[in-house]
């Protein structure tokens, strides 16, 4: 944690930006720690987090979309690639949203919208939404475990992490149920 502090004072929010764009939630709750502390803007923290994540997001797409083109012509998997732009025409938006509110699907979905030749725009405006609502609730979840331990009110924190494993659960059984996943 003090790490992080120091390099937020050495290079500002370009920083947290990096890291944030290697490892998101994880950073993401190191920095509303510090937000917590009086030591960051809990605005700009959001910021910057939801621009970290979409520059990621950008990242893996431009991968799918430009990976297949530098394989020979002979290993290019057209059969697949057939699949994946016609799963992600009819349900790229809920492949996203589930995606980007699971974290270990997020790579291998972002990097399929591209290779399945998803449209940028809806691209774009899916993985904002998803974005925007996976940095909000991490943030919203580590102000309040961070004011919790730093009150030295163990019950609260265990509490708030009780309550993010159910909301999990729910997402998880709604994304199931509506054969998102």
């Amino acid at each position: 944690m003090e790490g992080l502090q120091s390099a937020l004072a050495d290079h500002g929010m370009l920083i947290l930006f990096l890291l944030a764009l290697i490892e998101g939630p994880l950073v993401v709750l190191a920095a509303t720690a510090l937000a917590q502390m009086g030591a960051a803007d809990i605005r700009i923290v959001w910021a910057v987090a939801v621009l970290a994540d979409l520059a990621g997001d950008m990242l893996l797409y431009a991968f799918g979309r430009c990976a297949p083109g530098l394989l020979p012509p002979r290993l290019r998997p057209q059969l697949v690639r057939q699949k994946a732009v016609a799963l992600f025409r009819q349900r790229g938006s809920q492949l996203l949203l589930a995606a980007k509110l699971t974290h270990f699907a997020g790579l291998p979905t972002l990097i399929s919208a591209g290779f399945g030749r998803m449209s940028l725009l809806p691209f774009l405006v899916w993985t904002l939404i998803g974005t925007v609502l996976k940095v909000s609730i991490i943030i919203l979840i580590g102000w309040h475990f961070w004011r919790a331990i730093g009150a030295g009110d163990m019950t609260e924190a265990v509490t708030v992490l009780i309550v993010l494993c159910v909301c999990c659960a729910l997402v998880f059984a709604v994304m199931q149920v509506r054969r998102w996943i």
